[in-house]
């Protein structure tokens, strides 16, 4: 019993920062380049920088893995911190080097970035609380216990396809996994980016079950 509620309230308290969601934003350009694409956390996303540059709205705050492909070839990489409330660009020279900049978002933009097509508002659990939940599942023997936490902090928070995807891997069992994933597809921010969450999955059969959930979800 002791150790039911130690965790009831260690999850109460994490949860409790769970609701506070701080926005961020990722600008990108490659100055005298057409033919360049950007991915943010490898397959996370996967833009092509257009001629202005490209916005990645709805970030978690954060480290995050940034590089630029031009014809194909890796010309630039590195890892970034992308802080709550602020704006960090990265201009790409012709010399294959990059200029990094940031800037506080302003009351405005915080609020338009509060909401998206798919969700409507979106407190998406930030670097540091997500590495405490994953913690929290990770002190647990059984995948039911891990589950309760997981799908807890689903209905708290929205959360990231690739946030789902990590924590879907710390299940031992298929069927714990598959359970989650089809949980969470529905408060995550970037649906369009969920077949990443299909690749925890070694076995066609799981995979072409997820994948038909999403298919038709509603």
């Amino acid at each position: 019993m002791k150790k039911i509620i130690t965790l009831s309230a260690a999850f109460l308290v994490t949860m409790a920062s769970f609701a506070s969601y701080a926005p961020s934003r990722l600008t990108v350009e490659a100055t005298g380049k057409n033919n360049t694409r950007v991915t943010v956390d490898e397959t996370t996303f996967d833009k092509q920088v257009g001629e202005n540059g490209t916005v990645f709205e709805n970030l978690a705050p954060g480290f995050h893995t940034v590089r630029f492909y031009q014809s194909g070839r890796l010309v630039y990489s590195a890892a970034v911190q992308i802080k709550p409330m602020y704006e960090l660009s990265i201009v790409l020279n012709n010399q294959g080097k990059a200029v990094i900049d940031e800037q506080p978002l302003d009351s405005d933009d915080a609020r338009s970035m509060q909401y998206n097509d798919d969700a409507g508002y979106s407190p998406v659990i930030n670097y540091g609380d997500f590495v405490g939940l994953k913690r929290m599942m990770m002190a647990e023997r059984f995948d039911q216990d891990r589950l309760d936490i997981a799908k807890k902090a689903v209905d708290n928070s929205t959360m990231s396809s690739v946030q789902v995807k990590e924590m879907a891997q710390l299940f031992t069992s298929e069927n714990a996994k598959l359970d989650f994933a089809k949980y969470a597809y529905g408060k995550t921010v970037d649906k369009n980016n969920y077949m990443i969450v299909c690749n925890v999955f070694p076995f066609g059969d799981n995979k072409a079950d997820l994948t038909n959930y999403m298919r038709n979800y509603k």
